[in-house]
């Protein structure tokens, strides 16, 4: 059986330095590896491997941020490579593809949800869609069903939700 859509809900205790300002935060990529940095303590940064389906990260990018209530949310973009060093078998040159949301508290992660919308080990065909400065929506397809995985940093406490679309 195939895994689906990795769609980790992950409650983590870490000590991640969050300053409560969503402009201290940032993300670094080098050689295969991104690390969400912040202001103040940028050499222990947080490494979001372990959330990518890549086996290296070669993208990594914010898309949204934003604080209410004491808690800080983000919505982050990783892109890397199926295999190390392509080939010419199946994946070679393929890309894996994930949004990572968190809230953070404190100078802690409290929670932390992945989801992969493209991948050629896993074949989930996905897209963005649209892209606001508020909202995004992704459009993916697995195992004949087709999903749309929304984001609204209005909302950023709902996270990432992805419904069944119908097919008509």
């Amino acid at each position: 059986m195939k895994f689906a859509v990795l769609f980790i809900s992950i409650l983590l205790a870490m000590n991640a330095p969050c300053m409560g300002i969503p402009d201290d935060i940032d993300v670094v990529t080098s050689k295969g590896a991104a690390h969400l940095v912040f202001a103040h303590d940028s050499e222990n940064g947080l490494d979001l491997q372990p959330f990518s389906g890549s086996v290296a990260i070669d993208h990594a990018k914010i898309l949204f941020r934003n604080s209410k209530d004491q808690l800080t949310y983000l919505v982050i973009q990783i892109d890397g490579p199926t295999m190390l060093n392509g080939g010419s078998h199946y994946c070679g040159a393929g890309r894996e593809e994930n949004l990572v949301w968190m809230k953070l508290m404190s100078r802690q992660v409290v929670d932390l949800r992945t989801v992969l919308y493209y991948s050629c080990a896993f074949l989930i065909d996905g897209d963005v869609g649209q892209v606001t400065n508020e909202t995004l929506d992704i459009h993916y397809s697995l195992e004949g069903k087709d999903f749309i995985l929304r984001y609204d940093n209005k909302a950023p406490e709902q996270g990432l939700v992805s419904t069944v679309k119908s097919r008509k």
